[in-house]
């Protein structure tokens, strides 16, 4: 899981407007949430983190701005099938 920093990272600036090739616009709620959740998984989403690194507390931000706040563990259910 080391390049989950850098999946996040690039999917955030792709919600910001800087290009990433590849990525449609339309799934990136339903793949930030399931990075979330991974991230979560792994200790390193507030609160769970005493001190998290900036790109998880961006991607708290983007989830709030999206709608998909602290959900409880489970299925994403943002239209898109769990992978």
């Amino acid at each position: 899981m080391r390049r989950l920093p850098k999946a996040i990272q690039s999917l955030l600036s792709n919600c910001r407007g800087a290009w990433v090739g590849g990525i449609p616009n339309q799934p990136v709620p339903a793949v930030l949430l399931r990075l979330a959740r991974v991230a979560a998984e792994l200790g390193h989403m507030p609160p769970t983190a005493i001190n998290p690194a900036p790109v998880y507390l961006q991607l708290g931000m983007a989830l709030e701005q999206f709608g998909l706040g602290p959900r409880p563990p489970g299925p994403v259910q943002v239209g898109v099938s769990a992978v």
